[in-house]
């Protein structure tokens, strides 16, 4: 994997889906806001809300009882649908 590990803390809550086939169900709404180097804008943009995306079931899990808590957050920002990035998490820790 050639893109940058990024660890993020924030307070995570429930998204709203785009589409009901689209699974961004959770944001992270940032402690600090990062630049995302890739952004679909087509340029760097700081960003302060994130759609985040579980890559496990454990990790799921910890999301769902952590709701509206500041958590930490390990993993990268990848390419979604439409052109869209999200946060894929490969780590959490908790309580921040």
């Amino acid at each position: 994997n050639t893109q940058e590990k990024l660890v993020l803390r924030g307070i995570v809550i429930h998204g709203k889906r785009p589409a009901p086939d689209i699974g961004y169900d959770y944001q992270l709404k940032l402690a600090e806001p990062f630049v995302d180097k890739e952004s679909s804008a087509g340029s760097p943009q700081k960003v302060d809300l994130v759609d985040a995306s579980p890559s496990s079931n454990s990790i799921w899990s910890d999301l769902e009882n952590n709701m509206n808590k500041e958590i930490s957050v390990e993993g990268y920002m990848v390419w979604g649908y439409s052109e869209s990035r999200y946060f894929e998490i490969i780590s959490l820790q908790t309580p921040y």
